[in-house]
């Protein structure tokens, strides 16, 4: 999901504080998916975003992003 990313340390400013990957991202445009991961959670979040008429436009809250990250696991048997 990430090409390029600084781990925190790496890059220190003037200001003595670190510059650093906070969160990585991608938008599906066709199926108006949104996905993200930060620095303080490597699981891959989905947001999926209906359909919408530009009137009716408003602030969306993605949920908190210090989040539980949860194992999950797939059985590849049927």
């Amino acid at each position: 999901m990430e090409t390029v990313s600084i781990p925190k340390g790496v890059v220190i400013t003037a200001n003595q504080t670190s510059d650093y990957t906070q969160y990585t991202m991608f938008i599906n445009l066709a199926t108006r998916e949104y996905y993200f991961k930060t620095y303080w959670n490597n699981q891959i979040t989905r947001v999926e975003f209906p359909q919408y008429d530009e009137k009716d436009m408003k602030m969306l809250s993605l949920g908190p992003l210090n989040q539980t990250i949860e194992f999950k696991t797939r059985s590849i048997f049927l």
